[in-house]
């Protein structure tokens, strides 16, 4: 657990200073909680479209997002077919 902490710490901090830097950027700096999460969220939006853009690179290399072939349609087995009516 140690060793996640050392390895987290450099981009938790490199991305808490940028919430700080984006506080002093935006033209009316936040003054209640409502106001500070949307700036909050609006990092976190920025910050996952390099993982976005990324995913979405490789979901397109392997093919993920193809249709599939088209199948011919299956004929029903005796368990899918309707019982038979009596009188």
């Amino acid at each position: 657990l140690g060793r996640f902490f050392r390895q987290a710490a450099p981009l938790t901090g490199v991305a808490l200073a940028m919430l700080g830097g984006l506080y002093w950027l935006v033209p009316t700096q936040p003054d209640d909680l409502l106001a500070a999460v949307g700036l909050y969220l609006a990092l976190i939006a920025g910050l996952t479209v390099p993982h976005t853009l990324v995913v979405t690179w490789m979901d397109a290399v392997q093919g993920v997002w193809r249709p599939a072939p088209a199948t011919p349609p299956r004929q029903p087995s005796l368990a899918q077919s309707p019982a038979p009516q009596t009188q």
